[in-house]
């Protein structure tokens, strides 16, 4: 970390700003009839003051899907080939369009409102993670920040680091880690399509307008189509319940059966399973 001087990118957005780093519906208080204005943010006991690189994020409700283009001023399109998509790959399509027009939107007016913020926005995942992942390497394990380490020793020249990079990966070590990088995958794979699925959060936060009941069923649902699926995230049934995040344990009712299963033929016709 001392090789990381103020002459590259990320010693150039490094200075330290207050960042609210959990804005969802939920934290957003806005006036009865006007969405459009805010009256107030909550949440605000674990807002650090830390480097804007480590800071500079897009708000949580907004997604940002890996096709996202970040930083080009062009807004997103459909793609050319999608008069040949079948009806759920339409819908897909389309669905994410609209997540990239709104992530664009919000990428914009921070340029337009705050440059420096939007210069950390373009900073590589892999250079801010170095700092992340060291601080959670005893909850979340080493193989995050391995995969962070190898970034910077295939980058350095790139990135404009002086002199040799202090740490080197054999072919053996990569060929290892990319095993283990493939499992840890699976296993936030499966935690990021139960959220966005449920309309969740990393806590199981859901609207106050939503039947909370319903959501349960459907949670129950999702998981039995999950551990049907297990295989193609190389997990065996029961490894899929033991990480599922939102455990129910209680016991369905006829009705909630039926609501499980509308959920279930739901998700095939979207083609999600």
């Amino acid at each position: 970390m001392s090789r990381l001087n103020e002459r590259t990118l990320i010693g150039k957005v490094s200075e330290p700003v207050l960042w609210h780093t959990d804005l969802h519906m939920g934290n957003v208080y806005v006036a009865e009839g006007k969405p459009a204005q805010i009256l107030s943010i909550i949440d605000w006991q674990s807002i650090p003051v830390s480097p804007l690189f480590l800071q500079a994020r897009f708000p949580n409700f907004v997604t940002v899907g890996e096709d996202y283009p970040l930083g080009t001023k062009e807004i997103p399109k459909l793609p050319p080939d999608f008069d040949e998509l079948n009806e759920e790959e339409k819908k897909i399509t389309e669905q994410r369009l609209k997540d990239n027009i709104t992530a664009k939107g919000y990428e914009l007016c921070t340029g337009s409102k705050n440059i420096r913020g939007w210069k950390a926005l373009q900073i590589p995942l892999f250079l801010r993670e170095l700092f992340i992942r060291c601080a959670e390497a005893s909850e979340e394990g080493v193989v995050p920040l391995r995969a962070c380490l190898i970034e910077y020793a295939a980058n350095w020249k790139d990135i404009g680091f002086e002199g040799e990079c202090p740490i080197s990966f054999s072919e053996e070590d990569l060929q290892k880690h990319e095993q283990q990088f493939e499992e840890y995958s699976n296993y936030h794979r499966v935690h990021e399509l139960a959220r966005n699925i449920l309309g969740t959060d990393f806590e199981g936060w859901i609207s106050p307008y939503v039947d909370f009941e319903m959501k349960q069923q459907q949670n129950t649902a999702l998981l039995e189509e999950f551990m049907h699926k297990s295989s193609q995230y190389d997990m065996s049934p029961e490894r899929m319940r033991e990480i599922w995040p939102y455990l129910d344990h209680s016991t369905s009712s006829p009705k909630q059966e039926g609501v499980a299963y509308g959920f279930r033929h739901l998700l095939r016709s979207l083609g999600l399973f």
